[in-house]
């Protein structure tokens, strides 16, 4: 589903019960990131839906009434105008994109390019969350001089980090399989982003809901809290 709310409205972003700086600042990322984002997507849902009108039977009879009613004013650029303004020759009958392309060219932007940045960005920045986290809470950081999370064939870095936080943080969290099954999806949909496999990707974001992304992303720092605040 396309959805997000501004942060000020949204109930389904991270929101620490503790005073400690790091948690204090994952919930700054998300609150920063889902702006981002929420703006990014009515901005692309503004654009998308101006162009449906003004190229609909509707728009196209208001813009033919504007010009009618001004035709004095008006001088209809020719192509020779346009070749000239552009310095390069258009030939009419090798011109490429008409008004049906540029509703289409919106409408992907807004139902797939867009959601696919947003799922990539809440992917990555989980990702950084969880090893600021990680760095933060190791109990052998004296010996630690750049952590680096590194995932075997079948893992993520997003699974190594929970497993680091057990072993070396004294932070006992276990995704539910909810989290582990959203996450498996959005990780696919990264690699199917970076290898440019397009139908792939686009049949995968047709089924996602991005405010349960968001929600599910900052269930998985609520829990982490929690187990810190008991251990504490």
């Amino acid at each position: 589903m396309i959805n997000l709310k501004e942060s000020s409205f949204a109930n389904y972003l991270f929101t620490p019960k503790s005073n400690e700086k790091v948690f204090i600042d994952i919930e700054t990322t998300f609150y920063q990131l889902n702006d981002y984002c929420f703006f990014l997507l009515e901005k692309t849902k503004s654009e998308f839906k101006k162009n449906e009108y003004d190229y609909s039977p509707e728009g196209q009879a208001k813009a033919e009434d504007e010009v009618f009613e001004n035709i004095n004013d008006v001088k209809i650029p020719t192509f020779e105008d346009l070749a000239e303004e552009m310095g390069e020759d258009i030939n009419p009958s090798t011109y490429q994109f008409g008004p049906e392309d540029f509703v289409d060219f919106w409408k992907d932007n807004y139902y797939f390019l867009t959601p696919a940045n947003i799922l990539i960005l809440l992917y990555f920045n989980t990702e950084k969350s969880l090893k600021n986290l990680c760095v933060e809470f190791n109990t052998e950081k004296n010996n630690v001089v750049k952590l680096r999370l590194k995932p075997s064939h079948n893992t993520s870095k997003i699974e190594e980090a929970f497993k680091y936080l057990n072993d070396k943080c004294n932070i006992q969290y276990t995704p539910s399989d909810d989290v582990k099954l959203h996450l498996k999806e959005i990780n696919k949909i990264r690699n199917n982003f970076a290898h440019g496999d397009w139908d792939l990707l686009k049949e995968r974001i047709s089924k996602i809901d991005l405010i349960k992304s968001f929600k599910i992303a900052s269930s998985i720092f609520e829990d982490i809290e929690k187990s810190f605040m008991m251990n504490k």
